[in-house]
């Protein structure tokens, strides 16, 4: 609001959200700062019903320097003596509850629950612990094979981070990562993990395996990053490498950013020669059209549509589709969570390209991935 009509329209929302509130409730409100306020009430019938009628009453347009206009409300709920008994303690734990309520989406409530405490003390230990793994290099790059679905050969490998730490044992990668982007840390943790990808792809090139590739996963912030397309460039040239046995998987919700520096940095990325994969295909967004303004090498089936193929018949029809949709648009598709051998014979028999998953082999330390490659067969 500030940014798009101006701080004094801004400060009037402020006002009017003020009024409502006040209006609803003939007990105490307050604006805590920015864009939150505080309300106590008691003797409540429904935390729900209340909950509601202060989303519904802010989801109520607003008619400001003649527009009228739209919010969206987050709100989080804490009980007196509960979930405190002193009014810091309080209001810490209603904050929490908010922030559960936003990763819902839009209009939703959440009361506060002890586990939040424990996933807040959780998630500062990881990004205190995180910074010291990164400085230490303690974050161990594995690769899950990605085998040719007509030649039953490994082709390439998808490079994953993994954390083992000797406070906290073993760290989900969606934790940390998640805590990374928040940060900035993955910025040096994406370098760190592109360069070590790159280097053993090097490696296994030397060893005569030339026709493998790596896929490496990025981030919107690596993409935003000024200096990300010549740290690429830097490395294809020290370590030689033929740029199309690099693959970078972006997200549908990075492929359809109208970011300029983002757009530019995947052009410049495919001037070079760098392939491109949308990972996780068909999981976020019902649009493609972004395929009209991206240009893409391969994608990537959601595991969630592998799973169902053989039990949801509208699933396995979809995902026929969505393989015969990249094949003529001349992509490659990969097939991702391939856990069974019926797994198998429905992407074999609707012609899917690669696939990938715990059937074919977990993700694994690079001499491991070796010691598959001299094989001639993975399964």
């Amino acid at each position: 609001m500030n940014d798009s009509l101006g701080h004094a329209a801004g400060d009037l929302l402020l006002q009017l959200v003020a009024k409502r509130l006040s209006h609803l409730h003939d007990h105490f409100v307050a604006r805590l700062g920015g864009d939150e306020f505080a309300v106590i009430v008691g003797d409540v019938p429904s935390f729900e019903q209340v909950a509601q009628q202060m989303i519904d009453i802010l989801g109520e347009p607003f008619f400001i320097r003649q527009k009228e206009l739209f919010i969206t409300t987050s709100l989080g709920v804490s009980v007196y003596p509960t979930d405190g008994e002193d009014e810091m303690t309080l209001i810490q734990h209603a904050d929490m509850a908010m922030y559960e309520a936003k990763k819902k989406g839009k209009n939703q409530w959440a009361m506060y629950d002890p586990t939040f405490e424990q996933e807040r003390i959780r998630k500062s230990l990881i990004r205190q612990r995180l910074h010291v793994a990164l400085e230490q290099r303690a974050i161990s790059i594995y690769y899950q094979p990605i085998i040719d679905m007509k030649q039953n050969q490994l082709v390439g490998m998808e490079a994953l981070a993994r954390w083992k730490d000797a406070e906290l044992g073993f760290v989900p990668p969606h934790e940390f990562i998640s805590i990374a982007e928040e940060d900035g840390f993955i910025i040096p943790l994406g370098e760190y993990i592109f360069q070590t990808a790159v280097l053993d792809l090097k490696r296994l090139h030397e060893q005569g395996m030339s026709h493998v590739y790596v896929s490496i996963n990025l981030s919107l912030r690596q993409l935003k990053n000024e200096q990300f397309l010549s740290f690429v460039q830097q490395l294809l040239e020290q370590t030689c490498l033929q740029p199309q046995y690099i693959e970078l998987e972006i997200t549908e919700n990075i492929a359809l950013s109208d970011e300029k520096q983002v757009i530019e940095t995947i052009r410049a990325l495919k001037q070079i020669g760098i392939r491109i994969a949308i990972d996780d295909f068909g999981s976020g967004y019902s649009s493609i059209a972004y395929l009209r303004h991206i240009s893409v090498d391969t994608l990537k089936i959601d595991k969630s549509f592998i799973f169902e193929v053989i039990t949801n018949e509208h699933t396995a029809k979809l995902t026929e589709a969505i393989i015969a949709l990249a094949h003529r648009l001349q992509l490659y598709i990969v097939a991702e969570g391939v856990e069974t051998d019926q797994h198998v014979s429905f992407l074999q028999s609707t012609h899917c390209d690669k696939a990938q998953g715990y059937l074919f082999s977990p993700p694994v330390p690079f001499e491991q991935v070796i010691k598959q490659l001299q094989t001639a067969h993975i399964r």
